[in-house]
């Protein structure tokens, strides 16, 4: 559980575990500040999160604003987990502004490429 780190020479996919709250912003905002670079396509999958703490959705919209800055894509990525949504819908963060859901593609599926862990990413 965890945040993992799949990325290659086009993009980055960043997928999100269990639950993610405040002890896990220090190493999403790491791999984040890795990946943000121009030309390079950045996803976040929220399909395995349990619950979302509102620190790290502050964080993603930080991200998103600045890859748009940055003409970097920024998309979220998966279906994000009735439970999750319905308590997303609870405080009216549901949609945040300007995310984007999408299905992960298939060669970015985890049976395909072994991601790092947020914790062996340097």
């Amino acid at each position: 559980m965890g945040i993992t780190l799949e990325h290659d020479e086009a993009r980055s996919l960043i997928r999100l575990e269990g639950a993610i709250d405040i002890a896990s912003t220090t190493d999403l905002k790491r791999l984040l500040l890795k990946v943000l670079e121009p030309g390079h396509e950045v996803r976040v999958c929220f399909a395995r999160i349990t619950s979302l703490d509102a620190t790290v959705i502050e964080l993603l919209w930080t991200a998103q604003r600045a890859a748009r800055c940055s003409d970097v894509p920024f998309v979220l990525a998966g279906q994000v987990p009735a439970r999750v949504a319905a308590a997303l819908a609870d405080t009216g963060q549901d949609r945040p502004p300007d995310w984007t859901l999408q299905s992960l593609l298939p060669s970015l599926h985890p049976e395909n490429a072994p991601g790092e862990s947020a914790h062996g990413a340097a």
